[in-house]
């Protein structure tokens, strides 16, 4: 998650890693890392050193016709329960990923506490789909966007937004070590529902957490076992 220059911080004018080692420098270096210094200082922290994904507003303060809340509704999920969960609804986006990937603008905010300290946030796109039509909601002030089917150069027909993740994960947080609702399935040490994503947890209940995924590093691994006696993994095929 670090972004930054790698030349400017570990070589500088009189030091390099080894006798001989030469770096082609260029002469407009500096002003690069003076920018993106000037980006990553304007974006505002949420807290414990984590940064803010935007403007966000419980879930509960929406319109039932709001697309985050009938996209929870939708997935078993009452506005109480995403309340519960510390869920909440990015109403304006901070990080501007790129162009072609967005914002975190309209996108349904899932924070990770471990030990009462917030350590990061997932965003997840509400989109809706059938057989012939695709809709990704852009936030209040883009509304609806109906992504085109392209054909790429092998011959596969996608959508234009095939590379943008139904996910963003908070920059600088370590997803091997997150467990989405670690705080409150710790409180029960006789066993843990493991699942992949933010909303399997929470319908599961307060015994679950998320691995956002299916790979089981060593530091999860070390967590699970550390926490509880009984893990009972209930993976998406």
């Amino acid at each position: 998650g670090y972004t930054g220059s790698a030349n400017y911080e570990f070589f500088n004018e009189g030091n390099q890693f080894f006798p001989g080692m030469k770096i082609n420098r260029s002469n407009t270096s500096s002003n690069i890392f003076h920018t993106r210094t000037t980006l990553q200082r304007s974006r505002k922290e949420w807290q414990d050193g984590v940064p803010s994904p935007g403007e966000m507003v419980k879930v509960s303060s929406l319109k039932e016709d709001h697309p985050a809340t009938i996209y929870l509704h939708e997935r078993g999920i009452s506005p109480t329960q995403a309340d519960l969960y510390n869920v909440l609804y990015c109403k304006k986006g901070y990080f501007d990923f790129s162009a072609r990937l967005g914002t975190t603008s309209g996108r349904v905010i899932f924070p990770i506490f471990m030990n009462e300290t917030l350590i990061g946030w997932q965003a997840r796109q509400i989109d809706t789909s059938s057989k012939r039509t695709r809709s990704v909601w852009k936030g209040e002030d883009n509304g609806w966007w109906s992504p085109q089917k392209i054909v790429t150069e092998t011959g596969l027909e996608k959508y234009e937004d095939c590379d943008v993740p139904k996910y963003y994960t908070c920059p600088g947080m370590h997803r091997s070590r997150s467990l989405l609702n670690f705080d409150q399935a710790t409180q029960n040490p006789n066993f843990v529902v493991v699942v992949e994503g933010p909303i399997d947890a929470i319908k599961v209940g307060e015994n679950a957490v998320a691995s956002f995924g299916k790979r089981l590093t060593k530091d999860r691994g070390r967590l699970l076992c550390a926490n509880w006696s009984r893990v009972i993994m209930v993976l998406d095929e």
